[in-house]
């Protein structure tokens, strides 16, 4: 599992491409903007849930 936080104005289309090429799974935890360590953390724990970990 690996997970990328993109930059405070989204990635662009060609790295949203090569995401996808590359096998990726793109996401969204939604419109609001988060500093990286509060995404990071936001992540880990919406993928702790959806994997049935708590």
């Amino acid at each position: 599992l690996s997970l990328v936080i993109g930059p405070e104005g989204s990635f662009t289309e060609d790295e949203l491409r090569l995401a996808r090429e590359a096998g990726g799974a793109l996401v969204s935890l939604g419109p609001t903007v988060l500093r990286t360590e509060t995404a990071a953390a936001a992540m880990l724990s919406a993928v702790a849930a959806l994997r049935g970990w708590w």
